[in-house]
């Protein structure tokens, strides 16, 4: 019998062992969609630096942004709501230092001048949502795409240039190599973090990579920190505090009324300009 078990208990683990050497490209990713699609609602407070370096004249010259944003969200009732605050003593433009955004189903809400009005959603640009850190990139972190929507744009790639090229402890890396000392792309899954990508490098020469740091909060891993490189000269520093996940929303805070008051803006209920 105990013999008989102890060939059990090997067989199961080489099962195991096979069974995730066995994984794809996109196993990984609906891994990641389905322990995202536990949260449910949140709030946090992210802090992102932008940041660019130019050159001009032969010198390089950086730049950097420091916007703050608050962050509500509802998921079962498609709500959010995000309040933007640049700190950089350089933006004088009262629009661009404070932005608020209202997400109400399909309705989108921004505040125009001194007003809070509904607007087409490209009016996103600029505006951010943390569960999208450690999958989307720049590009989809600044125009409020929603981690759901990154996820389904993975799901269209073409995978067959991410194989698994390696395994080691909880660690998944997939990716091609392109030879003569270029770096090939890579991204890395972290199986004891829900999936959760921890590198994700383009081919060299796209100027697109990302770190990605996690922390288990309420029983989810989340992105708390993240080194982004954009296309370009420039990239992000970014840093989430997950202040709740999966508590009651009071639904006032998804009435453009209330969000006018609270953000000191008259509230225009007309339709879009």
């Amino acid at each position: 019998m105990i013999k008989k078990l102890v060939t059990l208990v090997v067989t199961i683990c080489l099962s195991s062992d096979a069974y995730s050497q066995s994984l794809t490209f996109k196993d990984c990713i609906e891994r990641l969609a389905a322990s995202r699609a536990r949260v449910l609602s949140y709030v946090a407070v992210a802090k992102v630096v932008e940041y660019r370096s130019e050159t001009f004249s032969d010198k390089k010259y950086f730049s950097a942004v420091t916007n703050q944003y608050e962050c509500v969200s509802d998921r079962t009732a498609k709500c959010s709501l995000i309040v933007r605050s640049a700190s950089s003593a350089s933006v004088r433009d009262v629009e661009r230092k404070h932005r608020v955004m209202l997400k109400r189903g399909e309705e989108f809400y921004f505040n125009a001048g001194r007003a809070l009005k509904l607007e087409q959603r490209q009016k996103a640009a600029g505006m951010f949502d943390p569960t999208v850190v450690g999958i989307g990139f720049c590009v989809e972190l600044l125009a409020f795409y929603e981690d759901w929507e990154v996820i389904n744009n993975f799901r269209q790639w073409n995978t067959t240039s991410w194989p698994l090229r390696k395994e080691e402890g909880s660690l998944l890396a997939f990716g091609s190599k392109l030879g003569s000392g270029r770096k090939g792309q890579v991204a890395v899954f972290d199986k004891s973090k829900g999936y959760s990508i921890s590198e994700l490098r383009l081919p060299e020469g796209s100027g697109v990579a990302f770190q990605c740091f996690y922390k288990k909060i309420d029983g989810h891993w989340l992105p708390t920190s993240a080194l982004y490189q954009c296309a370009g000269d420039g990239g992000m520093v970014i840093e989430i505090d997950w202040i709740q996940i999966n508590k009651p929303i009071d639904r006032r805070v998804f009435d453009p009324r209330w969000v006018s008051e609270q953000t000191e803006l008259e509230y225009s209920p007309g339709g879009r300009q």
